[in-house]
């Protein structure tokens, strides 16, 4: 993503995000914004962007509280967040958009929605959610319990074999991602991107709920099969609540299809927004 405009949008004090825009997309083309998920990056999105801009759209990416190079503890709440991405709109003066986003960014992106309908042309969530299902919940809030366990007196060996399990979990949670550069990035003491950090946006969005959209715009769904940490069970609720919705399911286990099958990402958002009016 060479040459594209950096920017850095303070959110609130303590609360610097880092922005990418590609400054391009005319023809016709709409405003495309990319909203990552947890324990990512915008740079998740960076082939999507790349491929997008080709196309002469003009792409937003950025990184959520705490994650990547945005500064933050990770605590800010959904409505915070969603605020948060109306701060970079305005600042990037971007009037209506295409939102796309993964996971908690499919949240954000909800959220945005439902508060400011009128800037938002469509909307695509990747194996996003409403909420999350009750096992989920449990699961996050016994992992942040482990977490904070103290280990009073000991010793040096058991504390760096507490913290290995601890990355341990991350990478199950997040199908191997995490590789050395990264778990580096975890301990930087100079760098907010922590465990803590990731802990504690994990337990803000725990019992998120992202409200529901009064007049929902032309909606995309991709989700897969089998995804360990959100299921199935957005899939019907999305169904239930929005009929007109375009779903599709892909035949795969992993909650993170935008990175580990992008072919197919691409191939169905590139359908969903070449069926969307260019000139609306």
């Amino acid at each position: 993503m060479n040459n594209w405009k950096t920017h850095r949008v303070e959110i609130r004090p303590g609360h610097t995000w880092a922005v990418k825009d590609s400054k391009t997309g005319n023809n016709g083309r709409q405003t495309l914004v990319f909203v990552h998920g947890r324990f990512s990056s915008q740079e998740n999105w960076s082939s999507y962007a790349e491929h997008y801009r080709r196309k002469g759209y003009r792409v937003i990416t950025y990184d959520l509280d705490g994650h990547g190079k945005s500064t933050g503890d990770g605590t800010l709440t959904l409505q915070e967040h969603a605020d948060g991405l109306k701060k970079i709109l305005d600042r990037l003066g971007v009037q209506r958009t295409v939102l796309v986003g993964h996971s908690d960014g499919g949240v954000i992106a909800q959220q945005f929605c439902a508060d400011h309908p009128n800037q938002v042309k469509a909307l695509a969530l990747v194996n996003s959610y409403r909420k999350l299902p009750e096992e989920t919940r449990q699961l996050i809030a016994t992992l942040a319990e482990l977490h904070d366990l103290e280990i009073t007196g000991a010793s040096l060996s058991h504390r760096i074999g507490r913290q290995l399990l601890k990355l341990k979990a991350l990478n199950l949670l997040t199908e191997g991602r995490f590789g050395v550069r990264e778990v580096l990035g975890l301990f930087n003491p100079f760098k907010g991107g922590t465990l803590k950090v990731l802990q504690n946006h994990s337990l803000a969005f725990n019992t998120a709920e992202a409200p529901a959209i009064a007049h929902p715009p032309p909606l995309c769904v991709l989700h897969t099969q089998q995804d360990f940490l959100v299921t199935r069970e957005p899939i019907d609720e999305f169904k239930r609540m929005y009929g007109d919705a375009e779903i599709r399911v892909l035949d795969k286990n992993t909650h993170f299809p935008h990175t580990r099958y992008p072919e197919w990402v691409r191939e169905k958002l590139d359908s969903f927004l070449e069926g969307l009016n260019p000139y609306e």
